[in-house]
């Protein structure tokens, strides 16, 4: 196991598939074993699962624990001395036991020469399980040769990144120094899709077990970093300027289209950004922060 601790008897979740099994005994160094821990070699009985059933690369967690995800962002060292890697480029990506063809986008520059770092958006062919702050390397194909390799910073990069944008590059700059703190959760929260997120979510990217993603949870409210809205939902307080500013462009085209409405109402603006119905109170409270954001009648609008 890479992290935690398998016992006999558990339920478990074979990924990237989502089949459920149980443990029905294990081995370890050939010995039968209760249990095996993290960084231990061990071998695994699971009920209903037959060997053709299971390959490599594939992961077995706690139900629900983690998702398959076929785009992730990362941290890219290059470690070839005479290879500059291009904007866009095929690789193999390597994490754990798995290989899979993908392609490598630089995020924050246009070429990476050897010896030098950069934020990289991976997209693979096939669903795999990562999570931030696993490592990884990458080779070209063909030539085959190693480019380097770093740490996932997000496994929830399906989302096109821009770092040319103020706030994105602030916020990856903030990512990079949450995974070198080891705040994988930090990490996520920072560089995945939305500001906005639903509290199952966050307790899953803490990659914890229930009572103690509950308590990670309720230390990132007190530092200010996440802020309950209601209804199930965060808002990543670093990013409410990127909220705010999605939701300003969508009044412009709004009241350009309705010139006579005082402005959005509550299930317009809450279905603009995905959410329910409950979250407007909150939701309008942290956006109206923002000078340029009002609500009148009880209607979002622009303040101009």
């Amino acid at each position: 196991p890479s992290s935690g601790a398998v016992h006999v008897g558990e339920d478990l979740e074979l990924l990237p598939d989502g089949r459920k099994s149980g443990v029905r005994f294990i081995q370890s160094y050939q010995l039968q074993a209760d249990q095996v821990e993290a960084n231990v070699c061990g071998a695994l009985n699971l009920r209903h699962i037959e060997l053709d059933g299971v390959r490599r690369g594939m992961t077995v967690a706690v139900p629900g624990a983690y998702r398959p995800t076929e785009a992730l962002v990362a941290l890219l060292h290059n470690v070839n001395e005479s290879h500059t890697l291009k904007r866009r480029s095929e690789v193999k990506f390597h994490t754990g036991t798995a290989v899979l063809a993908g392609t490598c986008r630089l995020v924050d520059r246009d070429e990476l020469p050897p010896g030098e770092d950069a934020v990289v958006q991976i997209t693979l062919t096939e669903p795999l399980v990562v999570a931030a702050g696993d490592r990884y390397i990458v080779r070209l194909p063909s030539p085959a040769a190693t480019v380097g390799g770093g740490v996932v910073l997000s496994a929830r990069g399906e989302q096109k990144l821009n770092a040319r944008t103020g706030h994105v590059k602030a916020r990856l700059d903030a990512a990079r120094r949450a995974i070198e703190g080891g705040d994988l959760l930090a990490a996520e929260l920072l560089v995945g899709p939305s500001g906005l997120i639903a509290e199952s979510e966050v307790l899953r990217l803490t990659q914890q077990v229930p009572e103690v993603a509950r308590q990670t949870l309720a230390a990132k409210e007190a530092s200010g970093e996440l802020e309950r809205l209601g209804g199930g939902v965060w808002l990543v307080a670093s990013r409410l300027e990127e909220t705010a500013a999605a939701m300003k462009a969508a009044l412009r085209a709004y009241h350009t289209e309705f010139p006579y409405s005082v402005g959005m109402d509550a299930i317009q603006a809450c279905r603009f950004l995905g959410l329910d119905l409950a979250v407007f109170p909150q939701l309008t409270a942290a956006l109206c922060r923002d000078a340029d954001l009002v609500v009148r009648h009880e209607r979002l609008a622009l303040a101009s």
